[in-house]
């Protein structure tokens, strides 16, 4: 009964942390089927998702209760991990690539994830903007909810995506060779590399540099978003390498700074680099030496890219709606006159999203906090937090102040964030929460046994919780894809189709995704009524007939040889 004895003594002796962290485990767990009953999305995940994560987690919480002390196991693999960041890197990148293609299945599932996966696209093919034959545009585009992420001339079928253009271009090389699902898996690796480096900069020890890794790798925010088509990882990477310059920064650091910042500005909106990066920047404009030669060298690097992708991005999609309304105008007054109210409207355009924050944001952003305590290994979430006020150095204060940062920046802003692996609007500042645990493991009052249970807890997230989290994203995209006309015969390398859906079934307006030109084998259309499909069908392809139609809408199959041009 040895056993028993040690866990009744594991239990009186528990560290606080320890038991708070259990007992807020146990609450989200019961809270999130009462504040989140609408049946959104957002609400959806919580309680379809995240909340028999809940019971994983705390029970994993219970399980390290027990006082573990065999510690030497637990050093060793710190060491190792240390020793060995680009083997850790490209292991989880190739494991990411697997994870993408064969379990989110290469498919951008949400339109946040279709419009910058289309604008690549049209990057890739050598243009700024797609353009559709104008009969083909309501069949491709519902006005009422694409108009939320795209910019759309009806009237010269013109096309660009409502996003800055920044991500679209990581995606572009990777979209060119017809792997745009790598993209992420690569990034998610450069970032393991780029918070290694971080760490061995603010002067971590190697045991510390190898927690930094072990809490990441860990945690599936932080991994499984690399398997999807969000921007997050982008913002995580670049974030993390903006503040790799700027520690320890000497001239040219501030510089390749601002222009890494400036890039993150533009990756798709500038919300979240923004909320980031003012922290540094207000503390290198008013506190230090040289504050004007730094905040110049930061601006110089910010102003390329802010200015060729950010305001040059504003100009192009403003042409691009309004070229057609704006002739008259054009044709009956000077072009500075007709342009200037466009462009202050554009401008404009982009702070009519900020609100005071009211109960509804104030729910959604608690749903938010559950997220992020469930989406990352036991324990970090609390440790981050006890942290923050324990931090010793400027730059880890700085690190602490971005996370609050964007962490609050969300509260004046009305959305849920609907869809999404974790909670995405903290995703630009993820990577401060294992720094900041790092801090907390300094405590003493902790001693070497809590070091022990975070190390079971961060295997178990690793072994356990990951898994588990890959299969919801792996059964959701699945049950995805499966809402589409199916035929019973397979398409014949002679063949093309069309598919027509009636939007059926959960989001099935997300399942019409296009490359941009009208090229590929199978064109996914919005139905408008069987003769009416028929009719266009006809006339686009022709030489068809009908194989399939279910609930999901129907599949004109042609000749190949009829292939739109």
């Amino acid at each position: 009964m040895s056993w028993l004895s040690s866990v009744v003594r594991g239990v009186r002796t528990a560290p606080p942390l320890l038991i708070i962290a259990l007992l807020f485990t146990l609450v989200v767990h019961n809270l999130i089927p009462i504040l989140y009953r609408d049946g959104w999305q957002f609400s959806m995940f919580l309680n379809g998702h995240d909340k028999p994560v809940a019971l994983l987690t705390a029970s994993i919480l219970a399980l390290v209760f027990y006082p573990f002390r065999h510690y030497a196991w637990i050093e060793s693999l710190l060491r190792w991990l240390a020793a060995h960041p680009v083997r850790v890197a490209v292991f989880l990148g190739l494991s990411l690539a697997f994870a993408s293609y064969f379990i989110y299945q290469k498919w951008p599932v949400t339109m946040d994830e279709y419009s910058p996966w289309f604008q690549a696209h049209v990057f890739a093919g050598g243009s700024l903007v797609g353009q559709y034959p104008l009969d083909t545009l309501n069949y491709l585009f519902e006005k009422s909810y694409h108009s939320n992420f795209f910019v759309i001339n009806w009237e010269t079928g013109k096309v660009a995506s409502v996003y800055w253009p920044g991500f679209a271009l990581l995606l572009t090389p990777f979209a060119f060779a017809d792997v745009a699902w790598l993209c992420n898996p690569v990034l998610v690796a450069l970032s393991v590399i780029t918070l290694h480096r971080l760490a061995i900069r603010l002067g971590f020890s190697p045991d510390q540099q190898g927690w930094i890794i072990l809490l990441a790798v860990a945690s599936p925010a932080f991994t499984l978003n690399g398997m999807s088509f969000y921007s997050m990882p982008a913002h995580l990477l670049l974030n993390s390498m903006f503040a790799l310059c700027l520690v320890k920064p000497t001239s040219r650091r501030f510089f390749v700074a601002g222009l890494i910042g400036g890039f993150a500005l533009c990756l798709h909106n500038p919300l979240p680099h923004l909320a980031f990066a003012l922290p540094w920047l207000l503390w290198y404009a008013f506190y230090g030496e040289e504050r004007l030669k730094r905040i110049a060298l930061l601006l110089a690097g910010y102003l390329p890219f802010s200015l060729l992708l950010g305001l040059g991005w504003i100009l192009l999609t403003r042409d691009v709606k309004s070229v057609s309304h704006m002739q008259p105008l054009l044709d009956a007054a000077p072009v500075a006159a007709a342009q200037t109210k466009p462009f202050l409207a554009s401008l404009a355009g982009y702070f009519q999203f900020f609100t005071l924050p009211d109960a509804r944001i104030l729910n959604m952003r608690i749903g938010g906090f559950f997220k992020l305590w469930l989406w990352a290994v036991p324990l970090l979430v609390i440790l981050a937090i006890v942290a923050i006020r324990r931090t010793e150095t400027i730059y880890l204060r700085l690190l602490a102040a971005s996370a609050v940062s964007v962490f609050l920046a969300y509260f004046f802003i009305p959305f849920s964030q609907g869809h999404g692996w974790g909670y995405r609007y903290f995703h630009p500042a993820w990577f401060t929460l294992p720094f900041l645990a790092v801090v907390a493991l300094r405590d003493r009052e902790l001693g070497e046994a809590f070091s022990a249970r975070l190390a079971v807890c961060a295997l178990a997230s690793l072994l356990l919780i990951t898994p588990v989290r890959a299969w919801q994203m792996g059964t959701f995209v699945s049950g995805h894809v499966a809402q589409f006309p199916l035929a019973k015969e397979h398409r014949t390398n002679a063949e093309c189709e069309l598919v027509f859906h009636n939007l059926g079934g959960f989001y099935g307006i997300d399942m019409v995704e296009n490359k941009p030109a009208l090229k590929a084998c199978q064109l996914i259309f919005i139905s408008r009524g069987y003769e009416r499909d028929m009719e266009f069908a006809e006339r686009l392809a022709p030489g068809g007939h009908t194989v399939a139609r279910d609930a999901y809408g129907w599949i004109y199959r042609y000749p190949a040889a009829n292939k739109p041009e």
